[in-house]
C-alpha cells in the first residue's frame, strides 16, 4: 500500500461518518477555546487592575474604614466614620503632603420624572482633582470640573448621563445645563465624565463637601479618605506613620491604610486566585473534550475490526 492510500482512507472513514467527525471538532474546538478563553479573561482582569491601579500614583495612600465584619468600603455604622480630628492627625503625619476626604453615599436621583440610583460623592474640589479624580482615573467629556464656590452643582458619570434614565425603547440623554434632583432637592449638571468602564464609577455624582453634607445631614463624618504624600517620601514609610497616629487617636484599629503597592498586591493576590479557578475550569473542559475524542477513536477502531485486518493482509504494518 503507498503512503498516499492510507490519507484516503482516513478521509473516507470520516465522510462515512460525518456526524461522528463534526462532533469529535467541534469537542476539540470548545476544549481549547475554553481554556484559552479563561485565561485570556483572567490575564485581561489582571491588566485592567495594574492600569487602574497605575493611575493611582505612587504618591496616594488610601484610608478607609473597616466596618464590624471586616469588609472594605463605605459606611455601615457611627463607629466607621473618620471624623476632622482624624483629618488633622493624618495631614500632621510626616511626609504627607494634602488630604482629600469626603462623604460617599447612594441616593435615589431623578430626571424628567424618572428614577434610579446613583453614588453620590462630596469632597472639597480645589483638592479632589489631584487626588481623587486621579485615582478614580476620571476625565472630562464635555463641561467643566467643580470649584470651590460651586453651590447645588454636580458632574455626573458616563451611565447616567446617557443610559440611566430610559422612557420605552429610547434613553433621555442628560446635557450639560440640565437639573437633577437629588433627594429632591435640583442639582445644576455641570460636567459630564468620559466613560471609565466600571458601573460604580460611570453611575457616580461628585458635588462640594458642603453640598453633600447638607445634602444627607451629615456633618464632621467622612467616609474614606486619600493622603497625597510629599515627593521624596517613601510611601511604605509614611502609611505606617497614618496607621500609627489614627489608631492611637481611635484607640482601635477599626480601619485601613493601603499605598499603591499594597493595593496591588492585595488585588493580584485576588486575581490570582480567579484566575486559577478558571484555568481549573478550563483544563476540566479540555479534559472532558480529551476523553470524549478518545472514546471516539476507540470505537472507529473496534467498528473497524474487520477493515484493519483486511489493510494489514494487503501489506499495513503496526506503525502505520
Amino acid at each position: 500500500m503507498k503512503f498516499a492510500d492510507y490519507f484516503r482512507f482516513c478521509y473516507k472513514g470520516l465522510v462515512q461518518r460525518k456526524t461522528r467527525s463534526y462532533l469529535t471538532i467541534v469537542g476539540i474546538v470548545i476544549g481549547i477555546m475554553a481554556i484559552v478563553g479563561l485565561i485570556s479573561i483572567g490575564v485581561g482582569m489582571q491588566v485592567y487592575m495594574d492600569e487602574q491601579i497605575g493611575k493611582m500614583g505612587v504618591n496616594k495612600i488610601i484610608i478607609m474604614p473597616v466596618p464590624p465584619g471586616g469588609a472594605l468600603g463605605g459606611p455601615s455604622s457611627a463607629s466607621t466614620y473618620f471624623t476632622d480630628r482624624d483629618v488633622r492627625v493624618v495631614g500632621n503625619v510626616r511626609g504627607v503632603d494634602a488630604n482629600c476626604y469626603m462623604v460617599y453615599r447612594s441616593s435615589l436621583i431623578t430626571y424628567k420624572d424618572i428614577d434610579a440610583t446613583a453614588s453620590v460623592v462630596g469632597m472639597v474640589p480645589s483638592i479632589a482633582e489631584d487626588a481623587y479624580f486621579d485615582v478614580q482615573g476620571y476625565e472630562l467629556e464635555s463641561g467643566r470640573t467643580l470649584e470651590d464656590k460651586d453651590t447645588h452643582k454636580i458632574t455626573i458619570g458616563y451611565l447616567i448621563a446617557y443610559k440611566t434614565f430610559k422612557v420605552g425603547d429610547t434613553y433621555k440623554e442628560v446635557k450639560i445645563g440640565d437639573k437633577i434632583e437629588i433627594k429632591e432637592q435640583g442639582f445644576k449638571v455641570i460636567g459630564i465624565m468620559e466613560e471609565i468602564g466600571s458601573r460604580d464609577d460611570d453611575m457616580t455624582i461628585t458635588m462640594s463637601l458642603d453640598d453633600a453634607e447638607r445634602l444627607f445631614d451629615v456633618s464632621n463624618e467622612y467616609d474614606f479618605f486619600f493622603a497625597k504624600i510629599k515627593e521624596g517620601a517613601d510611601p511604605e514609610d509614611v502609611a505606617d506613620r497614618i496607621s500609627d497616629r489614627l489608631e492611637d487617636e481611635r484607640d482601635e484599629e477599626d480601619f485601613t491604610v493601603m499605598t499603591a503597592a499594597q493595593l496591588s498586591e492585595t488585588v493580584g493576590g485576588i486575581l490570582s486566585a480567579v484566575s486559577a479557578v478558571l484555568i481549573g475550569i478550563g483544563a476540566i473542559s479540555l479534559l472532558v473534550g480529551g476523553v470524549g475524542i478518545m472514546n471516539t477513536m476507540y470505537t472507529s477502531v473496534v467498528e473497524r475490526t474487520r477493515e484493519i485486518g483486511i489493510y494489514k493482509a494487503l501489506g499495513a504494518e503496526n506503525n502505520t
